[in-house]
């Protein structure tokens, strides 16, 4: 059998989409060495570079419009709605593009999380579609307040597009019911260094309690390093939150695109405090299935906000 193509579609809203898809493809490339992917997306190539041992192939495309986000907890609403009304419809000359690099590439099926763009592109090839979510962006459309009809329009055009997927995968925790094909458990990269060797790497010693500090992979994003309230065995490790490593007593800031896998430092932390995606909770041990920015339990006792004063 020669060679395979497969198209995947990946949000680049935040990296958790594209962390699952990672893990979606890294496993299929195992069970099939014969296939080649092909990615659409804005996420960056270091991330699959750093993700993947499969071969594949990173084409730049905006797959969807999603949010335009001021910071990791927070978007601009107004221009939200603004490019939605300027990005959707779907342009028939984009369509006609994308179906003819399509052809090009031989793509055999196409994967989506959770662009609508390869979904329509891959009707009108007349290709087979996966689509894998925990939502769908007609569902956040729908939802927010306050409600704009530019969204309420913006979720009636897409809705069909999510529907029209040959196959639904939903990876829990999902928002919203979708009479899905398949409901798996929560879908991650694999964890590659033992949980001894990333804390060795990161300079943290044996006593020291390692508390991540994530906020799914939002550039410059970081929660704020407690101030006070601070055990003196207490290590921080914040991902994302300099331009080159720096560290400080207690504390350790990585690059965004730095030379640790994310994976491992989940199994290395004792605690994580995040914003929950799906680059978080299929590594966290425990109570997995919350949504929103909340801690993990109390720690040695504190409450959430002795430890971070602030109202997500």
């Amino acid at each position: 059998m020669g060679e395979i193509s497969l198209g995947f579609f990946i949000t680049a809203h935040g990296l958790g989409h594209a962390s699952r898809a990672a893990a979606v493809i890294e496993a299929l490339g195992k069970l099939h060495p014969s296939v080649h992917f092909f990615l659409f997306t804005k996420v960056p190539q270091f991330f699959f570079e750093q993700s993947l041992t499969v071969p594949f192939t990173r084409i730049e495309m905006e797959t969807d419009f999603g949010l335009v986000q001021t910071s990791a907890l927070s978007a601009d609403l107004r221009a939200s709605a603004l490019g939605l009304s300027r990005w959707l419809p779907f342009a028939p000359a984009t369509i006609s593009s994308l179906v003819q690099t399509l052809k090009e590439l031989n793509i055999a099926a196409i994967c989506s999380d959770i662009s609508p763009l390869g979904l329509e592109a891959a009707k009108v090839a007349l290709v087979p579609s996966f689509l894998i979510e925990n939502f769908t962006w007609d569902w956040i459309y729908d939802r927010l307040e306050p409600p704009d009809p530019r969204f309420k329009e913006a979720a009636r055009y897409l809705g069909p597009k999510f529907v029209q997927a040959d196959f639904h995968i939903q990876t829990t925790p999902f928002c919203g019911d979708r009479n899905s094909d398949l409901v798996s458990l929560p879908v991650s990269r694999a964890v590659r260094k033992d949980r001894e060797t990333t804390r060795a790497e990161l300079g943290v010693k044996a006593q020291e309690k390692l508390i991540l500090l994530t906020l799914g992979g939002t550039k410059g994003a970081t929660l704020p390093i407690p101030a006070q309230n601070c055990h003196q065995d207490w290590f921080f490790v914040c991902p994302g939150a300099a331009e080159a490593e720096e560290r400080g007593p207690g504390w350790l800031k990585l690059p965004y695109a730095g030379r640790f896998y994310h994976p491992d430092l989940m199994e290395a932390a004792d605690l994580v405090v995040c914003k929950l995606g799906q680059r978080d909770p299929g590594l966290v041990p425990g109570p997995t299935g919350l949504s929103g920015i909340r801690f993990f339990g109390s720690f040695f006792g504190l409450p959430f906000n002795s430890l971070f004063p602030f109202d997500p």
